[in-house]
């Protein structure tokens, strides 16, 4: 029931639950919008999601392909690779890709990309550097006053 104390019926449940999941605001947004209350939209939201769920396993299937892609620095994408289904380690896919295979093969000169710390770092391919906390600690240590106290002290 709503404020109006008028039934919400579950065809209205669902284009409440799908308001909020297409719009991705807040449950009180939604309720203004379609003049129902917050609470109502929670139980709506509630209801339609448990009864997606309840469904799902037989109406959604995800393909178990893996996408990869490279954009350059205006978010455009350059290359696009699902090749491999199935569980494929990031940098495995990246090698056997043909922008990978150009990248080996030196066709872009002294170009050269980010990746994030599941690939290896090559001249072609730049990943970020890791130090461990430890390690910076005893870097500092050597590099600072006798004073020095990771805590701060």
């Amino acid at each position: 029931m709503t404020k109006a104390k008028r039934r919400t019926t579950p065809f209205n449940q669902v284009l409440i639950a799908l308001q909020f999941y297409g719009t991705g605001t807040f449950q009180t947004v939604v309720g203004n919008v379609l003049k129902y209350s917050q609470a109502t939209v929670c139980r709506s939201i509630h209801d339609v999601s448990r009864a997606f769920f309840m469904i799902a396993h037989d109406h959604i299937n995800f393909p178990p392909n893996l996408l990869q892609g490279v954009c350059d620095a205006n978010g455009h994408f350059l290359s696009v690779n699902e090749t491999k289904p199935g569980s494929v380690h990031d940098s495995t896919m990246f090698k056997t890709s043909a922008l990978g295979l150009q990248c080996v093969q030196g066709e872009f000169g002294t170009g050269f990309l980010f990746g994030d710390s599941g690939y290896v770092c090559t001249p072609y391919l730049v990943t970020p550097f890791n130090i461990n906390s430890n390690d910076e600690e005893n870097f500092l240590k050597n590099k600072t006053p006798r004073s020095y106290s990771p805590s701060g002290h």
